[in-house]
């Protein structure tokens, strides 16, 4: 991948600020609590130097520094703060440089050789803390900074002078290279949020695709089930039709067949919605003879005759095939019949013509 593949839009790099947030969650509450019992620890250290400021490290580590720690642990455990955990988290680790940087300038130059726990505390972190390229420049331009003001400040060339500038060159040499450091831990995590976002992107596919295999499987039945009560209802139609003409003049029983007939009609209409709907989701079209579709379906509705109407059909048998669904040309034509019966309330002769 090109270096130009690890940055994201606006949109994707605050969906990455959220996943590196959260991966981080663990190594930053881990390295805080960690940091601060090393860093009261050091106190032994401030013992030894500088005995006679120990008053003043307790104050510095115990007091002021070592609350911000327990606040940034805090922060880890409320999900309000998670989107702020990294700024968090260097502000902590600014208030532990700054501490050392206190001590170091308190005890200067006997302490100078603080610039070690600089250098220790700037690389952990970075590393712990899982802190981004921008606020890792800003905070070891601030340690250089700070630390070359106070040695400028305090130092009178003394013998001690060379120590002092080896120990500034050792402070900028850290201050310059953890910026790679978080330079390509950022990659690395940017290069993991790729991988998990096409993984997660593949599934969602291998999902859609799951559910759709399903819903065409069930479309399928529900087509096949539709089919066999239409051709169940056109017979129950026909028969009951052929029945009904062949009833002797008793009026209860002619009105239980209306009824039966009603019924079937409505139940009829209810195998065409769902018919319809699934040929609209499915599409399926294939070639169809229009002459022949045409004839089956005035075979079926006009299966027993309708007291005052007759059908005349003319249908052009070299009409060639055409694409379409046999379904909804057949409800299509249903529904014109139907409007061209319940126009002729006096009777008439009903024309179908198919013309090429």
């Amino acid at each position: 991948m090109k270096h130009a593949d690890y940055y994201f839009t606006p949109d994707i790099e605050s969906e990455y600020q959220l996943f590196h947030n959260k991966q981080s969650l663990f190594s930053r509450r881990g390295g805080l609590i960690l940091g601060l019992v090393v860093f009261n620890l050091f106190l032994i250290l401030d013992y030894l130097l500088i005995p006679q400021y120990l008053l003043y490290s307790i104050l510095i580590r115990v007091l002021i520094v070592s609350p911000i720690f327990c606040l940034g642990i805090v922060a880890t455990y409320t999900k309000k703060h998670l989107n702020n955990l990294e700024y968090i988290t260097g502000l902590v680790l600014c208030a532990a440089l700054g501490a050392n940087l206190a001590l170091d300038h308190i005890g200067f130059p006997h302490t100078n050789h603080y610039y070690v726990g600089l250098i220790l505390l700037l690389t952990y972190g970075v590393i712990f803390f899982r802190i981004q390229l921008k606020l890792t420049i800003i905070i070891s331009a601030f340690v250089f900074l700070a630390y070359e003001i106070i040695s400028i400040s305090r130092h009178n060339l003394s013998p001690e002078s060379v120590n002092i500038l080896n120990n500034s060159l050792f402070v900028f040499s850290a201050s310059f290279l953890t910026p790679f450091v978080a330079f390509f831990m950022d990659k690395y995590s940017r290069i993991i949020f790729i991988q998990q976002s096409k993984i997660e992107h593949a599934m969602a596919l291998e999902t859609e695709l799951r559910k759709a295999e399903r819903l065409d499987a069930i479309g399928t039945m529900i087509g096949g089930i539709s089919h066999e009560f239409n051709n169940a209802l056109q017979s129950l139609f026909l028969y009951a039709g052929m029945a009904k003409e062949r009833l002797p003049e008793d009026k209860f029983l002619n009105e239980d067949f209306d009824n039966l007939l009603k019924s079937a009609n409505d139940a009829k209409h209810l195998v065409e919605q769902v018919m319809l709907i699934n040929s609209l989701d499915s599409g399926d079209k294939q070639l169809v003879n229009l002459p022949e579709i045409i004839a089956e379906t005035i075979n079926l509705k006009f299966a027993h005759n309708i007291p005052g109407v007759t059908i005349e059909l003319h249908l052009e048998n070299s009409c060639p095939e055409i694409l379409g669904d046999k379904n909804q040309i057949q409800q299509a034509l249903e529904k014109v019949l139907d409007n061209a019966l319940l126009a002729m309330e006096n009777g008439g002769v009903l024309k179908v013509h198919l013309d090429y």
